[in-house]
């Protein structure tokens, strides 16, 4: 062993002074606060979240022939916001708690490292007033989204008021192609808007080239003359006026002395309606109402709806959607919401449990067959594709006439109970056409097969020495009516004597025949009388279709007949979802054959690729399963997600929401209405629509949205006694009332007529307003203004105290009035000070 003395270890915690006091968990959260790294940690975690937020992640996708992370098709853009787990909007995205505590450390530590480590003197002011700037932005924005609401309002520029004598006021939305009616005593009239011009020119002398608002309105009554057109000029009721049809304006006409109406017992006028709610953004609410009982709505908050995910509780809620590339399947996921009944209101659903038991966010009802019906009806589902790689869809039920065949007859499902009956689709046999002239006596038969009438360049054939020639032109065989039925006929034409060509519709029942002559071509729907002079009557014996799908139990199978365009009858044998090549160039795939089909109404999820963005933004094609239930009673629906829940239909085209409510027959026979939609709220003050002022770019407005420079709805506002004065808003320049704030957030474009009866619109026919408050904005512009204040005082101020600084301790130095060997501090140092103790004289110590 040595004899050396063991050396002591220093403790790390002693300093030159001595031991160190130890610090408290107080001390150790400051020294934390006021930690640059800190800091710049929280930093870090606030642009990640920000980012994630907003622009969401790229990352590659796992799978075969996915290995190449330099290939931009294998990365996957999401939203990590939208994930089920979250299911947020932006807005909330960036107002949970997380963000929330996370603002509040940064304001924090900003706070105590300002105190603790920046000495408040004239240099260091701009710095304080920085920090000061962001603090109070901080809190400005807390109050802002810890209050915030927000929401819309269509609100529509006129409505006609209807006035008949005998019935009570009604009152009609000015949109094209609405229309309603009214019933008295002396019958039925009916309105209708077929025309809008939002900027008709009047040419009425004292008012020529000024532009009204002009609505046309078809009126049809009961008495004579029946009906007539009405045109209303808004703002200008002197100059309304009727149109009778096929004639000129009514003042023109002898008959009505001068007077421009037709019956001046009917007044129309227009009214600017007024708006008294909104419908909050990013909401949803069940609405139920008693049929017959009102049209006001029963409002039920729903808390939790999803937004971006879909949630159904089996796959076989749904048909099966068809994957395209980069779709996920759908996994079955319960969603039970419990929908509270209203506080203050009368609850048409008083003591029935209302439930959301699923929700889709782009999908469509379809109709169609599942298998487990209670009856025997065989349907056959297939899919052709033709040539150009169009894909027809059909579902064809043989049992039932209407829908056993597509195509105008041309594709045909037929179920057998024998394979002995296979040979008669090969050959449908020969068809007669029995042609008669009373007035020579002649009769002939045609004896023909519909492959007999494929070449088009067959003459027109003499019928004896008559005069009259035929042609056998077309067969169609079970053509469907609008009745559900179906009949067979056969396109004949004919040159009578005189040289005059037309068409005979030749029907199996001669009471249907007509003659379609060439003067009538304009309107083919215009039938003529047959000719008299010749008789005909056809015997189509059986028919058969182009394509005709055949199938029978057991050993039978499926089997495929068509013509092969060369008069030839080709039979060939199927199996479920094995394409095979027919008639043509077609590709038929029977996808399923069902022989106990039930028809019934599921949804369809659209696939990504094939949604409307737009549509998709606003949930316009979103599906809520609603459920009631009470005791053993329970009743569940589809029903669609809806825009606005209006109490009528506003206007027929669906263009600001659709109107769907779905029927519910509670437990003691009532019937009641469900909707459901965003939350519908009041507004304080109602609001209507004086005009709305597009502005164009140069070269007028071209019906595209590049051409619109900006668009101002003027509106008013109802106080305690009247109408404000007009307020203009316009899309950056949003108008205020008692803290409401009013913003242009969407109008009524022009549009052209998108289907079959849908009326075409100039638009300007109504205007969305965005509704919401502003609480906290002026405490984030202040924090704004002071934190740029601070700015601009420590880049330019603060270097200009500095230099005079400099510039008097340098002129000090020249005047002698400072020892040279003094080394002056830096202008903006600072002795620091140990506030510990000297273990010598118990005096502080600077260092």
């Amino acid at each position: 062993m040595s004899n050396r003395e063991p050396v002591e270890t220093p403790d790390p915690s002693d300093s030159l002074f001595g031991p160190r006091p130890r610090r408290g968990p107080i001390a150790l959260l400051i020294d934390l606060f006021s930690s640059v790294r800190f800091g710049i940690v929280l930093m870090v975690v606030l642009f990640i979240y920000c980012t994630i937020g907003s622009a969401g992640i790229l990352y590659p996708e796992i799978g075969p022939g996915k290995w190449n992370p330099l290939n931009p098709a294998v990365w996957r853009h999401d939203m990590i916001r939208q994930w089920r787990v979250f299911e947020l909007t932006e807005f909330e995205w960036f107002h949970t708690a997380f963000f929330n505590a996370l603002i509040a450390l940064i304001c924090l530590t900003l706070i105590v490292t300002t105190i603790r480590k920046i000495r408040f003197n004239a240099l260091t002011a701009g710095v304080w007033m920085i920090h000061s700037g962001i603090v109070i932005l901080s809190i400005g924005s807390f109050i802002y989204f810890g209050t915030k609401f927000e929401g819309d309002a269509p609100v529509m520029r006129q409505e006609v008021v209807i006035d008949v004598p005998g019935a009570p006021a009604a009152t009609l939305p000015a949109m094209p192609g609405n229309a309603t009616s009214v019933r008295t005593d002396a019958g039925e009239y009916v309105f209708s808007i077929v025309s809008i011009d939002p900027a008709w020119e009047l040419r009425t002398e004292g008012d020529e080239g000024k532009r009204a608002y002009a609505v046309t309105v078809d009126v049809q009554t009961p008495i004579p003359p029946g009906r007539f057109m009405r045109q209303l000029l808004a703002g200008y009721p002197q100059y309304t006026e009727d149109v009778i049809q096929g004639k000129r304006r009514v003042k023109k006409l002898p008959e009505f002395e001068g007077r421009a109406l037709v019956d001046e017992s009917i007044v129309l006028s227009l009214e600017a309606p007024m708006q008294d709610s909104f419908w909050v953004k990013d909401s949803a609410a069940l609405c139920v109402r008693e049929v017959g009982a009102g049209l006001e709505w029963s409002q039920r908050v729903i808390e939790g709806l999803p937004r971006y995910n879909d949630s159904i509780a089996a796959l076989a809620d749904v048909w099966p959607m068809m994957m395209g590339e980069g779709e996920r399947p759908l996994q079955p996921r319960i969603l039970d919401l419990p929908v509270p009944p209203p506080n203050a209101e009368a609850d048409p659903l008083d003591g029935i449990d209302a439930r959301i038991t699923g929700y889709l966010r782009y999908a469509v009802m379809q109709r169609g067959f599942v298998p487990g019906g209670p009856v025997f009806n065989p349907v056959a589902e297939l899919t052709m594709t033709t040539p150009d790689g169009q894909v027809f869809n059909e579902s064809l039920v043989a049992f039932d006439e209407t829908r056993r065949s597509a195509y105008d007859g041309r594709l045909s499902f037929d179920w057998i109970e024998s394979a002995e009956a296979l040979p008669q689709f090969l050959d449908a046999g020969s068809r007669e056409l029995t042609l008669r002239v009373p007035e020579a006596g002649i009769e002939e038969i045609i004896k023909f097969r519909v492959s007999d009438l494929a070449a088009t360049d067959r003459p027109m054939t003499p019928l004896g020495e008559t005069g009259w020639q035929f042609l056998v032109r077309e067969a169609k065989d079970r053509l469907p009516l609008s009745s559900g039925r179906s009949v067979t006929l056969l396109l004949v034409d004919f040159v009578n004597p005189e040289g005059k060509k037309f068409t005979r519709w030749v029907f199996e029942d001669p009471s249907r025949n007509r003659d379609n002559h060439e003067t009538a071509m304009e309107d083919p729907h215009a039938p003529q009388v047959p000719d008299p002079r010749i008789e005909t009557l056809y015997r189509p014996g059986r028919t058969l279709s182009t394509i005709s799908l055949v199938a029978g139990p057991g050993d039978i199978g499926m089997h495929v007949f068509f013509d092969d365009g060369a008069g030839n009858r080709t039979q060939r044998t199927l199996t479920a979802s094995e394409p095979v090549e027919i008639t043509y160039g077609i590709k038929l795939d029977v996808r399923r054959l069902v022989p106990d089909a039930l028809e019934t109404e599921k949804p369809l999820i659209v696939p990504r690729r094939q949604r409307d963005k737009d549509a998709d933004s606003v949930q316009a094609y979103a599906l809520v399963r609603v459920e009631l239930s009470k005791a053993d009673w329970r009743e569940s629906r589809w029903v669609p997600f809806h825009r606005y829940t209006f109490e009528e239909p506003l206007e027929p085209t669906g263009v600001l929401s659709r109107f769907e409510p779905r029927l519910f027959t509670l437990p003691d026979g009532r019937e009641v209405e469900v909707m459901v939609g965003r939350e519908r709220r009041p507004l304080p003050h109602a609001v209507r629509l004086d005009d709305f002022v597009l502005t164009a770019n140069v070269g007028g407005f071209t019906g595209r949205m590049s051409s619109v420079r900006d668009w101002t709805s003027v509106i008013r506002f109802q106080d305690e006694q009247s109408w404000t004065d007009p307020v203009s808003v316009s899309t950056n320049n949003p108008g205020t009332f008692e803290g409401m704030w009013f913003f242009q957030a969407f109008w009524d474009p022009p549009r052209p007529g998108r289907f079959a009866g849908d009326v075409a619109s100039q638009g300007l026919n109504f205007t969305g307003l965005g509704v919401g408050n502003r609480q906290g904005v002026y405490v984030q512009l202040f924090g704004c203004c002071l934190a740029v204040a601070g700015m601009i005082y420590a880049f330019y101020i603060k270097p200009i105290i500095r230099r005079r600084r400099r510039a008097r301790v340098l002129a000090e130095l020249e005047a002698g009035r400072l020892p040279r060997r003094v080394k002056p501090l830096a202008l903006d140092e600072t002795p620091i000070r140990d506030h510990s103790l000297s273990p010598v004289n118990g005096q502080e110590v600077s260092r």
